[in-house]
């Protein structure tokens, strides 16, 4: 396979990695499911669930090795970009692996095939994906944006550390094709081209790094030749400048526009091909997967931007808001960052940190809107009921029992329900209601349309 051949041809590492994460497969045995129950078209869509848990490991593999960044971080943008280009590079990563098990659906005599029979089928393919190749991407992950750190850290200190030095590999198994760099200690200005197309981690599970340093240009003499070795597909990019952690040249990617197979909504038809024959491959920047992590209610760069202006000046979409009841209903966000004062005349008010909070969670701008429809002051919220901490939960659950106890300790005394009225539509608005140190306030908890 092309993968395997890629990730394990020429490096002996399979049967060493170790991976700080697990895959649920649970969630992957249900879109295995759902894929032979036609839940969804797994050509034109991503199964969510197998989406976000791939997502969520490469966004760790990303706090592991650059490291997670606050707002006020210099390098706050950059690090919310490279989670996005990981949302991406998961799109295409999660729509291969449903082609791959939607291929086996029927027999050789194009019949389908009993459930079991097709569950039989997909499991080797499964298993391989997240149990061999996804561990050997996250390890590769983790590695590249922590190299991506130090690329951003090397241009802050090239007036007085104006040389780059590639050192030794880490592995036990060292890679030949480096060698020859880390044993001349290869030492050249930052600016030199030779960084464009030769960094550490451009193979993959290469565990060679640079250092910044004033010593003299050094073993130039090993990079003379012109056939140097190019770097592996997928890593020939410097995701310390792109915030890409891996190239679309990585086999889940097409070679081309023409031959990619993610539904295009421009030229549904057989002509598509034609028509993109011409177009320039740029799968991080293109609307194709963008628009399959839009129907799985993720932000793109472009719908994050938009709802930073949209926040910077609320009051000029209330009077055209529209709320969808799927971005809001089915968020796995609940916007916990509103604080609410004097809620009986309906009062609200958002902070500015409570608002950057909210767009580093938000995954669309509909969930922005709704946060924002809060923040204007409503005369119209109704008062529903109190909810007492823990009703309708099993009480007889430790799991229940132990997240009760963290809110008692955290200040929750217990759950307001109120009805909010906007254009004809019914949406409800949960609260918590916590006492710190006497300080009593409330919190948006949830914000739900009505069905």
């Amino acid at each position: 396979m092309v993968v395997d051949n890629l990730y394990y041809g020429s490096h002996p590492f399979e049967n060493r990695v170790q991976s700080s994460f697990t895959f649920d497969e649970e969630i992957l045995k249900s879109a295995v499911r759902r894929i032979y129950e036609k839940k969804f078209n797994p050509l034109t869509e991503i199964d969510e669930g197998v989406f976000r848990e791939t997502w969520d490991i490469f966004n760790s593999a990303t706090d592991k090795g650059f490291g997670r960044r606050e707002y006020s971080d210099p390098d706050y943008s950059f690090y919310e970009e490279l989670r996005s280009n990981n949302a991406v590079f998961s799109a295409f990563r999660v729509h291969r692996l449903q082609s791959d098990i939607a291929s086996h659906l029927t027999d050789e005599d194009g019949k389908l095939k009993s459930f079991d029979k097709f569950a039989q089928d997909v499991e080797p393919i499964t298993s391989h994906s997240v149990k061999h190749w996804l561990r050997t991407e996250y390890d590769t992950a983790v590695l590249r944006a922590r190299q991506a750190a130090d690329w951003r850290q090397f241009g802050e200190v090239k007036d007085i550390l104006p040389n780059l030095r590639w050192l030794p590999t880490t592995s036990v198994t060292p890679d030949s094709v480096h060698r020859v760099y880390w044993q001349a200690e290869l030492t050249l200005p930052q600016y030199h081209p030779f960084w464009r197309e030769h960094r550490p981690g451009d193979r993959w599970n290469c565990k060679c790094s640079l250092e910044a340093t004033d010593d003299p240009v050094h073993g130039a003499h090993v990079i003379d030749e012109d056939d140097q070795p190019k770097p592996d597909r997928g890593l020939d990019n410097n995701p310390g400048t792109d915030a890409q952690l891996f190239s679309d040249t990585h086999p889940y990617n097409p070679t081309s526009c023409a031959a990619c197979t993610l539904p295009d909504k421009r030229f549904r038809n057989k002509w598509a091909g034609f028509f993109n024959a011409g177009r320039k491959k740029d799968c991080y920047n293109c609307s194709r997967p963008k628009e399959l992590l839009k129907k799985a209610g993720v932000a793109t760069k472009e719908s994050k931007k938009a709802a930073e202006e949209l926040s910077k000046q609320p009051d000029k979409f209330y009077k055209n808001l529209i709320i969808k009841r799927k971005a809001i209903q089915e968020s796995h966000i609940k916007l916990k960052h509103l604080q609410f004062d004097n809620l009986k005349t309906g009062n609200i008010k958002i902070s500015k940190m409570s608002m950057k909070a909210i767009l580093h969670h938000i995954f669309n701008e509909d969930q922005l809107k709704a946060a924002l429809v809060i923040n204007k002051k409503i005369s119209s919220l109704k008062f529903i009921r109190v909810s007492p901490l823990g009703e309708g939960k099993d009480l007889t659950n430790p799991v229940e029992i132990s997240k009760i106890k963290m809110k008692k300790k955290k200040g929750v005394k217990n759950y307001n329900s109120y009805e909010y009225r906007y254009k004809g539509n019914i949406f409800y608005v949960k609260t918590e209601e916590v006492n710190i140190h006497g300080d009593i306030f409330e919190r948006l908890y949830s914000f739900t349309r009505k069905p």
